[in-house]
């Protein structure tokens, strides 16, 4: 608890923690899905938009380029999809259908959860912070 001697909170080691995190974030990005193949937005002091939308209806690798083991691919999808948070439904009842369009939207969103475990795990690893992570089609 504050003491009213105290003054004003400093916000200074809060301002410092959050541009030690974002400039994690894309080394990250940069090094696990390339160079210019993302857009990261500064939100708020504590709040990043990314938008990954090139990486994940491409067909290079979901994460770090070394994933070619289907099975290794299979279950680090499977984990990420149960971390991350996904608005709208990628799982879709007319995704039964076949629908070329509604597979490639439901891998694009599975290639999301890949990246935000990354980056998340990534932050976590080298500055010991978590993170939250939402995946969505669009940015409203």
């Amino acid at each position: 608890m504050r003491h009213s001697q105290e003054g004003k909170a400093s916000l200074e080691r809060y301002r410092l923690a959050s541009a030690r995190i974002f400039s994690e974030i894309g080394q990250t990005l940069r090094a696990n899905v390339g160079k210019n193949r993302f857009i990261l937005e500064r939100a708020s002091i504590d709040e990043i938009f990314l938008d990954v939308t090139d990486h994940a209806y491409s067909s290079v690798s979901a994460w770090g380029g070394n994933s070619t083991d289907s099975a290794e691919l299979n279950s680090l999808t499977e984990a990420a999809q149960k971390e991350t948070v996904v608005f709208g439904n990628a799982n879709r009842p007319d995704s039964a259908s076949g629908d070329d369009h509604t597979d490639e939207d439901a891998r694009a969103i599975r290639r999301g959860c890949i990246v935000a475990k990354g980056v998340r795990n990534a932050v976590r690893d080298a500055l010991g912070f978590t993170m939250s992570a939402g995946i969505s089609i669009n940015k409203t």
